[in-house]
């Protein structure tokens, strides 16, 4: 089976959102230098913990737009509207009072904007919360989901994606144009 260059075949026995995140460009280990992000954050009126510089250090300039095609239970082959926002950069000035709202009343004030992660129309504002919790929200929700790291938001976000790409099988991420999934097999 020949397919484009820039896609890539992700093996069923690893964890799809650690190789996805790996093709992306993070490693373990990962730190890169924030400054300019951190002085964008003071001119929104954040100011970043440890924990926050962490984070973005970790995960800022990895790849935002993984777009997956996979096979079905049935046999069919998915592509479209599968696609995974993970921005690090410029979500600070789209936060809304509507997903701030939705935080635990402690933490509306002090939770600092870090990610927007998810598939398709509706990724999430991931927010790091004072007591260093990530909060997931969207305008659709009526409470944020939490999560310990942003590997287990990651983790979540696959398992809990349509038509079941979590146990998919031959699945095949890009990280440039959806046009680049369709081929016949």
């Amino acid at each position: 089976m020949e397919f484009p260059k820039r896609v890539y075949k992700l093996d069923s026995n690893v964890p799809l959102f650690l190789q996805t995140l790996k093709m992306a460009g993070w490693y373990p280990g990962r730190k890169v230098d924030i400054s300019e992000l951190e002085e964008e954050y003071y001119r929104f009126g954040y100011i970043l913990t440890d924990t926050a510089k962490n984070i973005l250090s970790e995960y800022y300039g990895i790849r935002p737009g993984w777009n997956f095609r996979w096979q079905d239970k049935a046999g069919r082959i998915r592509i479209g509207g599968y696609d995974y926002s993970f921005e690090t950069q410029g979500i600070y000035d789209e936060c809304d009072d509507i997903e701030r709202n939705l935080l635990p009343i402690n933490e509306r004030t002090k939770a600092i904007p870090i990610l927007l992660a998810g598939f398709h129309q509706f990724p999430k504002t991931v927010w790091l919360g004072n007591d260093n919790l990530l909060y997931g929200t969207t305008e659709l929700d009526d409470k944020p989901k939490i999560f310990h790291s942003v590997h287990e938001l990651l983790e979540y976000d696959i398992q809990q994606s349509s038509e079941g790409l979590y146990n998919a099988e031959n699945v095949y991420v890009t990280f440039e144009s959806q046009r680049l999934l369709h081929w016949d097999d």
